[in-house]
């Protein structure tokens, strides 16, 4: 994509395929239909962040190269890794408007994009039948068996 398309492109997280937490600033990601899980640290989380908060893919890649093209570019081709694992997906256009300086991907002043994939749950999270979407936080995975 290029020109405006691409500056408006906006992705979200692929729900109900993907479940995705916070833990302490690692963003970590399981794919339930592959059953790979995903480690994102250090600029990777924040990109992340961002995109989930529904700035554009352009907004961001804007951003970084105001503080480094080469990582810019390396930015975008890990945007690409997160459509191109179904851990992201096209979304409709409703990109937050703000100025570049505010992301998080641009303020942290973070250069390495840290991303990391694991197979070794595969087995485990295709087999279970206790789906990790259908689980109610407040049932708990020993009731969720039960039904």
């Amino acid at each position: 994509m290029t020109g405006t398309a691409a500056h408006l492109r906006v992705l979200e997280v692929a729900k109900p395929d993907c479940v995705t937490e916070d833990l302490h600033g690692e963003i970590v990601v399981l794919n339930l239909v592959s059953g790979v899980y995903f480690s994102l640290r250090n600029l990777a989380a924040a990109v992340w962040r961002d995109l989930a908060a529904g700035h554009s893919v352009g907004s961001l890649i804007s951003g970084i190269s105001r503080v480094d093209e080469r990582i810019a570019v390396a930015t975008a081709e890990l945007i690409d890794k997160f459509e191109q694992t179904g851990i992201m997906r096209q979304a409709s256009p409703r990109p937050v408007e703000t100025e570049p300086e505010s992301l998080a991907s641009v303020r942290t002043g973070e250069v390495r994009l840290t991303f990391e994939s694991f197979d070794d749950m595969k087995e485990l999270v295709l087999s279970s039948p206790v789906h990790i979407s259908d689980i109610d936080d407040q049932m708990g995975w020993q009731d969720a068996a039960r039904t």
